[in-house]
């Protein structure tokens, strides 16, 4: 990679650790549509980003490990990541025989899953039916392996719950926990050693993600929570409409 490339992943880190802290989610969302916009590919911009998901959620739960409740948690992010596979081998299919539709196919994940979390409001009850849990898993499962976007369907699934907000993060960053790791070992398994490299890169790089948290939390002290996550919304939406379009964008420019 060139000079520009490093300092462009540092910045979508950086960015994408501050919106998390902000807004408590799109850390993924935000980071890994960047790093496919300059050009790196999924099974490289993936595992780069997990690695400071996955410090950024372990020092969460750690700090709410006595709002969890484990058994649940286990068996449902084991339903999620017997899911992971499917994901990965979806993802490992498109890098073969569908490449130029990569960046194109991302943007779409990533607007569909922006527009429901932003759309659907469920009203929390005292027992969803498990069929939704088994919905949720299965789809998120699939999402993290395909696109290391598995969020939204599980937070859908949590705000469902009338838990209180504490138990609601710290499930949530519980699930991510578990299934992260195991997202990696399948991302290895198909892609090979290139995912070595690029958790390494990715480990070198904490430091920028740790920065990113202080101006995040900045941020979220002082702009209302509503208006702060509408801005998120907006911002992930256009980045997600330039992915859908950049390839016929550049193809319009080449023909000139």
């Amino acid at each position: 990679m060139e000079t520009w490339q490093y300092l462009g992943i540092g910045l979508a880190l950086f960015l994408g650790s501050a919106v998390q802290s902000a807004v408590g989610f799109a850390f993924g969302l935000f980071s890994i549509t960047i790093l496919l916009l300059m050009g790196l590919p999924p099974s490289q911009a993936i595992p780069l980003v997990a690695i400071g998901a996955l410090v950024q959620t372990g020092v969460s739960v750690w700090m709410h490990r006595a709002e969890l409740r484990w058994r649940a948690i286990a068996a449902m992010a084991a339903l999620g990541i017997a899911f992971q596979p499917v994901g990965v081998w979806l993802l490992q299919q498109l890098d073969t025989h569908a490449r130029a539709w990569i960046k194109p196919a991302f943007g779409i994940i990533l607007l569909v899953v922006v527009l429901a979390q932003w759309l659907i409001r469920p009203r929390p009850h005292p027992k969803v039916h498990w069929s939704w849990g088994v919905l949720a898993m299965a789809t998120g499962g699939t999402l993290m392996g395909l696109a290391g976007m598995g969020g939204p369907p599980i937070v859908l699934w949590v705000m469902a719950h009338d838990w209180s907000s504490q138990r609601s993060r710290a499930t949530l960053w519980c699930f991510f926990l578990c299934m992260i790791p195991t997202n990696l070992l399948f991302f290895y398994h198909r892609f090979g050693p290139p995912v070595l490299e690029s958790i390494g890169l990715g480990a070198a790089y904490l430091p920028v993600v740790l920065l990113g948290i202080a101006p995040g939390l900045w941020l979220g002290r002082r702009i209302p929570k509503p208006q702060l996550r509408r801005i998120t919304f907006i911002l992930l939406v256009v980045i997600a409409a330039w992915a859908i379009a950049q390839p016929l964008v550049s193809r319009l420019v080449l023909s000139r």
